[in-house]
């Protein structure tokens, strides 16, 4: 297989496993990813059954519900697998705000109901790039991981009529209990346009370097922990109408978080 081959996620088919308590959407997801030429290789509705097939299946990616079949927790059952192997997870839900109150999880991905086929499609590609290629150099796996976390910010762009708030779909922005400071939004997305050109070697200063893993680090706490100090303010009780907006919204920010601290890893790495 070619490096181009190697390096597309859209010509990689992955063994992946389902958990959603919902038949109907269960079989939605199973038909978007059979329909991009993945294999599904069970559905599990509870967090036992999910287990049971990912031991049985040894899947290479799962997409996981949160709340599932007889109460059983989703971010449960994938606590459990990974005390057993590291493996992406991908939380479709409509219950972001509930991996706030959880210890991280890594890798994991986080999409919001309801979702869009092509949603879907694109978070399983992001997990091809960062977990896929295993081959991968360092300087590569760092551009990698600086380009996915650039994915999406366009959602998260500054307001349009403010310069001191961050806006999502570059409109009217989120409610004003989700925005965060204008200035530090733009300078971790300049440090990540930067780090998307990393050359194949780091120079001998790399003092710009550490200054970059050390801001991206504090940048991924303080939005995790911003977001979750919001939740238990019980901003999501002051948006009304909004509320399935401030949960995409929410799973954006906790998306971009997780990417931020996956190129702090990649950069780890490049740094040797």
């Amino acid at each position: 297989m070619s490096d181009a081959m190697a390096h597309d996620p859209k010509l990689l088919s992955v063994r992946i496993l389902v958990v959603e308590d919902e038949p109907v959407i269960a079989a939605d997801i199973k038909n978007t990813l059979v329909e991009a030429g993945h294999r599904v290789v069970g559905i599990g509705y509870t967090s036992d059954e999910a287990f049971a097939l990912f031991l049985e299946h040894k899947p290479d990616v799962v997409v996981m519900d949160i709340q599932l079949a007889d109460g059983s927790s989703g971010i449960d059952a994938a606590r459990r697998m990974t005390s057993v192997r590291r493996i992406p997870t991908i939380f479709v839900t409509a219950f972001p705000e509930r991996l706030l109150t959880e210890k991280r999880l890594d890798p994991t991905y986080l999409i919001t109901k309801p979702f869009q086929p092509e949603t879907l499609v694109a978070a399983l590609d992001r997990v091809l790039f960062g977990e896929g290629p295993r081959n991968l150099r360092p300087a590569e796996a760092l551009r990698i991981a600086a380009a996915g976390a650039l994915v999406g910010v366009e959602r998260l762009t500054p307001d349009q009529t403010s310069e001191n708030e961050v806006g999502a779909h570059g409109h009217n922005g989120p409610p004003a209990e989700f925005a965060l400071p204008y200035g530090e939004f733009m300078a971790t997305v300049d440090i990540l346009t930067r780090l998307e050109k990393a050359p194949a070697q780091p120079p001998s200063d790399v003092s710009q370097y550490l200054a970059d893993k050390e801001r991206l680090a504090a940048s991924a706490a303080k939005i995790a922990s911003w977001v979750a100090e919001k939740v238990a303010e019980g901003a999501l009780n002051k948006v009304g109408e909004n509320l399935a907006d401030v949960r995409a919204l929410i799973a954006l920010w906790l998306m971009f978080s997780g990417n931020l601290q996956r190129v702090v890893d990649a950069l780890v790495q490049y740094l040797g």
